[in-house]
Formats: structure tokens, sequence, C-alpha cells
């Protein structure tokens, strides 16, 4: 069947990969698969159609996405545990605070964010790691202990 279609492309002076060949049956006029090493010979073969191929439509190939920017941050906590989470430096802290509470398995609704544990300043929420100039961060358990002091998660 290759052989036929690549000989009927050349007597028309047509593309063989532009084309394709359908062939119908004598007893149904259905069109018959077959494969392209199939003899011709060993079909029932009434005509023989040779239809240029439908182009595909092309998908628009997708623009490659640009990898955003990500820093990576240190999370103390529990005095002496450290966690690294890779964040982007743009985003503020309040958006990062869930993914500081998973990586760290504490509740984000009692950490409260510092810049170190000695001066124990509490870092603003609405602003960005980039904005504050910091890649590492002390997170503390907000709520009171027994003797009224802070404790570090």
């Amino acid at each position: 069947m290759m052989d036929l279609l690549v000989e009927l492309c050349l007597q028309n002076h047509l593309n063989p990969s532009n084309h394709a060949l359908e062939i119908r049956s004598s007893e149904t006029q259905q069109p018959l698969n077959f494969k392209p090493n199939t003899l011709v010979g060993t079909l029932n073969v009434h005509t023989v159609f040779l239809k240029e191929k439908v182009p595909e439509a092309k998908v628009k190939p997708v623009p490659p996405k640009v990898p955003e920017k990500t820093v990576r941050l240190v999370v103390n906590y529990l005095r002496t545990q450290k966690a690294v989470v890779r964040v982007s430096p743009d985003v503020p802290l309040q958006s990062l605070l869930p993914v500081i509470c998973a990586k760290c398995e504490v509740s984000p609704e009692h950490v409260v964010l510092l810049r170190d544990s000695v001066a124990g300043e509490e870092l603003e929420l609405s602003k960005s790691l980039s904005e504050l100039g910091i890649q590492e961060l002390y997170a503390w358990d907000n709520k009171r202990g027994l003797a009224g002091h802070r404790v570090e998660l």
C-alpha cells in the first residue's frame, strides 16, 4: 500500500507525506483499515482514493514560565530548631505565615514573627522579606506563659 501511495504521488507530482490512501471495499463500499505494508492483492478493494491529508490545527506552544525568584528563609523555633523554607522575597509575611507554620508544625493563630530573639522586635506582616532586608527570622508563641513571659516556639 505504501508503494502504491508513492507511485500515485509521483505520477501526479504530489508529496507523499501530504497525502493518504483511502480504500473502499467492493462489497460494502465502506473504507477499509490497512497497514502501510499490506499487500494490495490481499485486500478486497473496489476503489482507491488519493486524499490530501487535512493539516491538524497546530497548538500554539505555551510560552515557557519564567521561574519565580525565591530565597531560602531560615525560621528559628523551639529555641534550638531551625526550618528552611523557599519563598518569594516580594510576598508579604502575612501570606508566608501559613507556609512557615506548616513547615514548623505550629498553629498560625499563636505565632509572632520576630527579627531576632534578643531584641524581640516584632516584624510587620504587611512587609516582605526584601523590604525588611532579612532571610532569617524567629517564630514565637504569642500566648503568655505561666510566668507571664513569651515562650519561644
